[in-house]
């Protein structure tokens, strides 16, 4: 019910912007639905804007004209939603897609990329995804790759994309319904150069994107690769460290007050809340301890049993002394 009572508020500024985080995550499949009709209606019939951020393909193929792949903080690919499915070009995007549930194959076991995502791309040397990439040479630990753009739109920061497309030519996917085509609108959504850092992790890291009238684009990656980060600095909730947001040709960055206010009518964000019944005066293992205190184990079993779980959910022992608050939002899901 809250969902459903966020989405409503945004929707009643009749905004020309929408930012939807994670918009259809705690509703169950028929709302879910509703939620998407919505989204299309507004932006089909009275030509809104909409940045959707999901770990959903499913809902980012059914809302999607243009797909943005970020890793790390930056972005290792850019393209249509039809060529993202049916052709993708950066490894990552490959090993998200191979990681969804097979449709022929009942008893096969999910794929899934090996380790953990780096705290930023800087963290590693090299390309950020070498570590977890099946495709991996040398070239790819030392030198990190630039996002290339071409001429039909596409972009991707690989030092291979060429032998990852020719794969997909020779195992191509079931075809993609084909959305409509990117919109000639005006511009709503400009960002440059966008970098958001907290201490020594860069969340975002270099971003450049437009978004124009009427058309809807999808940011896709892995929790703490810098989505929600990146919506937040948009909405101007949090201060860019360096680089320009403009919406409808005003300069967001540095507006405060009332001159904030203002350019902020625009635009309005559905928000992820998954830390709700989370206690964020404690930090994770404490709130994971906790039941099992509660039944009387003792502290070894405790500290082990608290040590397993947080490395079954895929995540770093480090997260067992953070607060809610200190994780990304899909972290605390998960």
């Amino acid at each position: 019910m809250r969902q459903r009572a966020v989405i409503a508020m945004a929707l009643a500024g009749e905004p020309g912007i929408i930012i939807a985080d994670e918009p259809t995550t705690a509703l169950d499949v028929t709302v879910q639905v509703q939620i998407v009709g919505v989204i299309r209606d507004l932006q089909e019939n009275h030509a809104v804007a909409s940045v959707v951020i999901t770990h959903d393909l499913g809902l980012v193929a059914e809302l999607s004209e243009r797909v943005i792949v970020m890793y790390a903080g930056r972005i290792v690919e850019e393209t249509s939603v039809a060529d993202l499915f049916d052709a993708p070009a950066h490894p990552y995007t490959r090993a998200l897609l191979e990681s969804r549930p097979s449709s022929t194959q009942d008893k096969a076991r999910l794929a899934s990329i090996p380790g953990l995502p780096p705290s930023s791309a800087d963290a590693v040397p090299g390309c950020p995804f070498h570590p977890r990439c099946a495709f991996a040479q040398d070239v790819c630990k030392t030198d990190r790759p630039t996002l290339t753009r071409f001429d039909d739109g596409r972009a991707v920061a690989c030092h291979f994309y060429q032998d990852i497309l020719a794969l997909c030519s020779k195992t191509a996917q079931a075809p993609t319904k084909q959305r409509r085509a990117q919109s000639d609108g005006d511009v709503v959504l400009k960002i440059e150069g966008l970098t958001k850092a907290f201490g020594h992790v860069k969340a975002v890291n270099g971003i450049d994107l437009e978004l124009r009238r009427g058309e809807t684009l999808g940011l896709a990656g892995e929790s703490g690769c810098g989505k929600s980060t990146l919506a937040r600095l948009a909405m101007g909730l949090l201060t860019p460290t360096s680089g320009k947001i403009e919406v409808n040709g005003r300069q967001l960055s540095g507006l405060k007050g009332r001159a904030l206010r203002d350019a902020r009518r625009d635009i309005q964000m559905v928000f992820q809340d998954p830390t709700s019944s989370l206690d964020r005066c404690m930090t994770i293992g404490a709130i994971i301890a906790e039941p099992m205190q509660i039944a009387g184990w003792d502290r070894n079993r405790i500290a082990a049993k608290t040590a397993a779980l947080i490395k079954a959910v895929g995540q770093a022992d480090h997260s067992l002394n953070r607060r809610p608050s200190e994780l990304s939002g899909g972290q605390s899901v998960g």
